[in-house]
């Protein structure tokens, strides 16, 4: 390719991998739980090491999870390596199949184009903010995307060797699908490779025979533990299994039950925000080009079959490349429910379609590149002051700016960020290298229009990542979590007593706490004597509820957990001092 990037050495996968280790190890290495997410995942694992129930284990009382358990499965492996449970071996499947499904990108886009530019879609995926804020969480998403990229990629290339050799991968592809999030692991695979397969002239029935000794032997792999499942958890886990899958995308689940329903326009905006920083790179030129060629080639969007033909006319990896991206933006546009997450099996060829199109601009001479870089230039001074001079405890808003409450949470993240960095001690040095080399980097043959200044900024953006995971990030995270209480608790209180949440579900403090607290959905279903943990704004309540109990006050939570303004206090609910009627 005339205009490839050489500067980041993009022919060497090593050197791509050890770029997007870094990168996630800094946010995944020491960061606490502090939302409900990712400790809801976490205690599944947690739950089959401390039962060894591998099968449907409980994560808080009697609840079992509401995802197939082939991302816990790994998890829990893991952990058994390792000998604990903990935020790393949680996050830690997040980060492999990141990692593999970035080898995986690399060899196809290699094979079927050139180095340069696979290497090239992997710097850009690697420093993307959905592909980063994925692989370093301990959720269900980078496993159910590793597995269907590296599914996708496999069956592609089996048509292309003409169907010699079985394709192996894409057979553990689709299966570790289904058992990462259900029959959608199945589903969108299956009609992407057959309109795939159909365009490049294979007869229906060929699909037909073929695709099915690879999706059938699938389905049966995972439907022993689909089997398993049901057979411990009966009607319970079918109704689950029905709303997760089916209740979800028809969006006939009840008010309250979906906290995700949105517009497809809040789903492509997401696509938007998830290429970050490199959608300001390419959307511009982007869509100046569109319009320039619609307009050279006198095609009309009103005409179908004139952008058919432009579409078949594609080369056959830029074709499938589409084929999997406009599938998955109609299949999500239909449910009720939308994430950003659900589009993440689509971002290493948005990916591709970036890198190439970055190189295209660039040696047509646009600028918006130019203003990326000098952005991420900013934003790693901006760090390095933060960092290493007292600024950021100087900084004070005036108090009639913004509201009581606004100025309250502003101070609390300052003096979060603040203290985090305060706890870095001897890795400031580490952090002050990075920011001279990015700095060096970046100020050395600044070129406008230099094709490696792609490469350049992406290595930039990588750097900002690993400076902002390990000081603005874990400083907040840490402020919000229930770490520092619920692993002090679990080693101080009787064990012998049940322990409850009120009303509510806190799974961050129920990992913290070993998975040892159940929900009292009312004061009448707890065991006396018992613990139970109370939100601040459920107090009331409580209080009203056990006014004919001896309520003993243990302790409040030191810190906030989860937002700014939620605390938590514990209590022991010990003898009756009337006759519950």
């Amino acid at each position: 390719m005339q205009n490839s990037p050489k500067f980041f050495g993009s022919n060497n996968i090593y050197l791509v991998l050890l770029m997007a280790l870094a990168v996630a190890l800094s946010g995944i290495i020491g960061k606490s739980f502090y939302s409900k997410g990712e400790p809801r995942e976490a205690l599944v694992s947690q739950s089959m090491i401390n039962s060894g129930d591998w099968i449907l284990p409980s994560r808080y009382g009697d609840e079992f999870a509401t995802k197939p358990p082939f991302s816990h499965w790994i998890a829990a492996s893991f952990s058994r390596i390792t000998g604990e449970h903990s935020e790393l071996e949680a996050r830690l499947p997040s980060l492999v199949l990141s990692l593999l499904s970035l080898a995986f990108l690399f060899s196809f886009i290699k094979k079927y184009s050139n180095s340069d530019l696979a290497g090239l879609s992997c710097i850009l995926l690697i420093t993307s903010i959905e592909w980063h804020r994925a692989s370093i969480t301990a959720r269900v998403d980078m496993t159910l995307s590793a597995m269907t990229i590296i599914s996708l990629f496999s069956l592609f290339t089996w048509e292309k060797n003409n169907f010699r050799k079985y394709p192996f991968w894409a057979l553990v592809g689709i299966t570790g699908a289904i058992l990462s999030k259900g029959p959608i692991g199945l589903i969108l695979p299956a009609g992407i490779i057959g309109a795939h397969y159909l365009l490049e002239r294979r007869k229906l029935s060929e699909i037909l025979i073929r695709c099915s000794t690879v999706f059938l032997p699938a389905l049966a792999l995972s439907s022993l533990w689909y089997f398993a499942a049901y057979n411990r958890g009966g009607e319970l886990f079918l109704q689950t299994f029905m709303l997760e899958n089916f209740s979800r995308f028809q969006g006939t689940m009840e008010l309250g039950e979906d906290p995700h329903n949105h517009s497809a326009f809040y789903l492509y905006g997401t696509i938007l925000l998830g290429m970050m920083p490199w959608t300001l790179v390419v959307a511009p030129a982007f869509l100046s080009n569109i319009f320039k060629n619609l307009n050279r080639d006198k095609i009309s969007i009103l005409k179908p079959q004139q952008l058919w033909n432009r579409f078949i006319a594609l080369g056959s990896l830029d074709r499938f490349t589409l084929i999997s991206i406009i599938f998955y933006l109609i299949f999500f546009s239909i449910p009720s429910s939308k994430r950003s997450v659900y589009l993440l099996p689509i971002y290493p060829f948005l990916a591709y379609f970036t890198a190439r199109f970055s190189l295209s601009i660039i040696s047509k001479e646009f600028k918006s590149l130019s203003f990326i870089s000098n952005a991420l230039i900013g934003l790693l001074l901006i760090f390095g002051m933060i960092i290493f001079t007292p600024i950021l405890s100087w900084i004070s808003l005036p108090a009639d700016l913004l509201s009581t409450k606004a100025n309250l949470e502003f101070s609390f993240y300052k003096n979060a960020i603040v203290s985090g960095i305060e706890e870095l001690d001897g890795s400031l040095l580490p952090l002050g290298v990075l920011i001279a080399l990015a700095l060096g980097l970046a100020f050395r043959n600044r070129k406008i229009y230099d094709p490696s200044q792609i490469t350049r900024a992406a290595f930039l953006m990588g750097i900002g990542l690993i400076i902002a995971n390990t000081t603005v990030i874990k400083g907040i995270t840490d402020k919000l979590s229930a770490k520092s209480w619920g692993s002090r608790l679990v080693n101080s209180i009787d064990t012998k007593i049940p322990a409850y949440t009120f009303k509510e579900r806190n799974y961050g403090l129920n990992y913290y706490m070993n998975g040892k607290l159940r929900v009292a959905e009312s004061i009448t279903s707890v065991e006396i004597p018992s613990y139970i943990f109370v939100k601040n704004d459920k107090y009331d309540e409580f209080k009203e509820s056990t006014k004919h109990l001896e309520v003993i006050e243990i302790e409040s939570s030191p810190n906030p957990i989860e937002r700014t303004k939620s605390s938590y206090g514990l209590y022991k609910i010990a003898t009756p001092t009337i006759e519950i009627q």
